[in-house]
């Protein structure tokens, strides 16, 4: 009786062993498994973001090509207003296109690619992101970004609309400067003739401050954008 009330309790104590183990193995297994998932998951938003800031890079690059042009116009029409480009160096056709030329970007500029940026945040994968250094960098570009744009629209200089009313708007750009096809030399004669005539220099160094201010923004979202993109690139190919 007492041997076989012991070969009971050892054949229970086995079955319920085997049951933890089971049991411990099967947890051990879902967890390796939601971790590989995790992995991939990270891994594929690591290629995602990459691909978002290698788009920015290319974006703010050809942004600070445009407000280089922009700030040229400006310059050159500050120069002729100032008496140092005389109409037989700046002619009326180049004047008449760089009022409209340095009229580009009076509004706020584009911003960047938001869509897995916002997909992190609204379904909380961003906690999937494994480096927290990473992490506080990404929210930083995007709020920085957001700040600058806000900050860039809050700083309006007038100079668009007086610009707009003097000069055409179609304008094609060429590798020195603004050209307008088709207008006579009378027509241009007379946006020169408005141009001199208008309170324009005290708005013009405005925009071009403007720009200024711009170009130091954009150029540290660039700097960043490179910095963020080439860790996402790592992480991703990894």
């Amino acid at each position: 009786m007492k041997s076989t009330r012991h070969a009971w309790i050892i054949r229970i104590s086995a079955e319920f062993a085997v049951i933890v183990v089971g049991v411990i193995v099967a947890l051990a297994f879902d967890e390796w498994r939601q971790q590989q998932a995790d992995m991939l998951e990270e891994r594929s938003y690591y290629q995602r973001l990459a691909r978002d800031f290698a788009v920015d890079v290319g974006n703010w690059g050809t942004l600070l090509g445009y407000l280089d042009d922009k700030d040229a116009a400006l310059e050159r029409l500050e120069r002729w207003l100032d008496g140092e480009l005389t109409d037989t160096g700046y002619a009326p056709g180049m004047i008449a296109s760089d009022l409209a030329g340095g009229a580009n970007y009076a509004g706020s500029i584009p911003p960047a690619r938001l869509s897995t940026y916002q997909e992190l945040l609204s379904t909380g994968n961003i906690d999937l992101l494994s480096s927290e250094d990473f992490r506080a960098r990404l929210l930083d570009y995007y709020f920085q970004i957001e700040n600058g744009i806000r900050r860039i629209d809050s700083r309006t200089s007038g100079y668009q609309v007086i610009a707009l009313r003097l000069a055409p708007r179609a304008m094609r750009q060429t590798s020195d400067h603004y050209l307008q096809a088709g207008l006579s030399d009378e027509y241009l004669e007379s946006i020169v003739d408005r141009a001199r005539s208008e309170d324009l220099l005290p708005v013009l160094i405005a925009e071009r401050n403007r720009v200024l201010f711009m170009e130091a923004l954009v150029s540290r979202f660039l700097e960043d954008a490179q910095s963020l993109h080439e860790f996402a690139l790592e992480q991703a190919e990894n």
